[in-house]
């Protein structure tokens, strides 16, 4: 298959539009907008510079498309349009009332009723953001990963940092650099909120227990010893209140090593999630496309070498690149405010709102493929009535991790520009966002219409009587088209890029 890089699959839905077939749905695309938007809107839109980016211009014009009209024009107008077309008219009928469905009726995960409004309900809800934090690890902390990590997070987050490095150290030789005593003495001092370590490039070597046992790599002996110590250093921490993030260990140019590090990396995530820490993967954030060693990269602009001559350690700019991938995840892990931006120039009292914060939840019961998982950008503060939805469904091999990896920065400034909230749910890799025929094939569009939607209205700050829109990319298109025709009365607007509509 095709990639355009490791983040982002191609998708490699085959592509049958005739060219009859192209005039009629471009005909179709037009009329929903001319029908949806007055040209006092589109022309706004145009000329004030909304559309200076795909991105911007399609939430900008969703936004105003949402605010100006109700479906049901949409529904008139292309119910006159296209009515020579029968299976094309029936699409846009009023719905009936639906027949009794029998076993095979869908079903709605039960919700507590909560009569705060949802305003009141997010504050109420939503975790602290941290203030302090603490980076620790070897050599990669001591330099380049460490240093950009800490260079981003002041330059982007309202947190306290202090950050501790130490060359050629570990977990396995306390005799060298006892880490766990170490860590209880700093956090200790600087009360984090949270610490994020990275160990395991200097440990893949022979492990003493406290009873003069010597284990060998790969032994299970080795795996017990190593995870005691994981899972003391864990307790060190939230012991005193704060949550433990361990980063695993990046992808090596040696083969050999490479082995010995995924070995590393799995005992070290086994250990640390089964007391209640958190492991954040890096090995594939450095690798190519096909999983291996990355010799070169560009970030923001700028290429060059991703590791230094030993293929190991980071190059600054590879230092950049991991930093860019580990905020996003740090983000996610826990509520952090956003700096808001430089002051407006000549403007005293214009206080710029800070750029909305990256959220994630679970929704239940997700269908096969899906791992439920929920990502949204909230703009705070949040009024007591809520906030508009805007809805993203991803593309084919894809997940809500696509739109964050490469877009964070636009979608996080347009959520707050716009006044909305962008919810992301995982509809698994290739779910088409579609209901199977048999009724034990998975169920993506029941799923996403009575348990994912229901469910992110609750969890999140949504005003229940604001416009909603959908906005879909290639499969995820397909399934905005999908989602709006089967609840018109509920979407707005729908906008589709690339969709898979043929």
């Amino acid at each position: 298959m095709p990639v355009a890089d490791k983040y982002r699959p191609v998708d490699p839905t085959p592509t049958t539009l005739s060219a009859p077939g192209a005039v009629l749905t471009g005909a179709w695309v037009l009329a929903i907008l001319v029908s949806l938007a007055s040209p006092a809107t589109l022309q706004t839109e145009a000329t004030y510079g909304g559309w200076s980016t795909p991105v911007q211009g399609l939430l900008r014009t969703t936004a105003s498309i949402a605010r100006v009209a109700p479906f049901a024009a949409l529904r008139d107008a292309l119910d006159a349009r296209i009515d020579p077309f029968d299976r094309t008219t029936r699409w846009f009928e009023t719905p009936s009332e639906p027949a009794d469905e029998g076993d095979d009726a869908p079903t709605t995960t039960a919700l507590p009723t909560d009569n705060r409004t949802p305003g009141e309900r997010w504050a109420a809800t939503r975790p602290a953001a941290p203030r302090k934090v603490l980076i620790v690890g070897a050599s990669s902390i001591q330099y380049a990963i460490g240093t950009e990590l800490e260079r981003r997070m002041a330059d982007h987050l309202d947190v306290q940092i202090r950050r501790k490095g130490k060359v050629s150290t570990g977990l396995t030789r306390p005799d060298v650099f006892d880490w766990p005593a170490e860590v209880e003495q700093l956090v200790a001092e600087f009360k984090p909120d949270v610490v994020v370590g990275q160990f395991g490039g200097n440990d893949g070597q022979n492990i003493v227990d406290d009873d003069g046992g010597i284990h060998a790599v790969y032994t299970d002996g080795w795996a017990a010893e190593y995870t005691r110590r994981v899972q003391r250093l864990t307790r060190i921490v939230e012991d005193t209140g704060a949550d433990l993030i361990l980063l695993g260990m990046p992808v090596m140019r040696s083969d050999t090593f490479t082995k010995k590090i995924r070995w590393l990396n799995d005992v070290t995530r086994d250990a640390v999630t089964a007391v209640g820490g958190t492991y954040i993967d890096t090995f594939d954030l450095a690798a190519d496309a096909r999983g291996g060693y990355r010799a070169d990269v560009t970030v923001e602009g700028s290429s060059g070498r991703m590791r230094m001559d030993d293929g190991i350690h980071f190059t600054r700019l590879g230092g950049r690149h991991m930093a860019v991938g580990l905020m996003n995840a740090l983000l996610l892990e826990h509520p952090y405010k956003r700096l808001a931006p430089p002051d407006p120039i000549d403007t005293d009292d214009v206080v710029p709102p800070r750029p909305a914060r990256l959220i994630q939840r679970t929704l239940p019961d997700p269908p096969t493929g899906s791992r439920g998982i929920l990502r949204a950008y909230v703009p705070e503060p949040v009024p007591d009535q809520g906030l508009p939805l805007v809805l993203l469904l991803h593309g084919a091999w894809d997940a809500p991790r696509g739109f964050v990896d490469h877009l964070d920065a636009s979608l996080a400034d347009l959520a707050t520009e716009l006044g909305v909230v962008i919810a992301m749910p995982d509809g698994g890799p290739h779910g088409w966002w579609l209901d199977g025929e048999a009724p034990d094939d998975p169920h993506h569009l029941r799923w996403l219409r009575h348990t994912a939607v229901p469910s992110l209205l609750q969890q999140l700050p949504i005003d229940p009587a604001a416009p909603r829109a959908v906005v879909g990319i290639s499969m995820g298109g397909h399934g905005a088209f999908a989602l709006a025709l089967e609840e018109p009365e509920r979407w707005q607007a729908v906008t589709a890029l690339s969709p898979v509509t043929d």
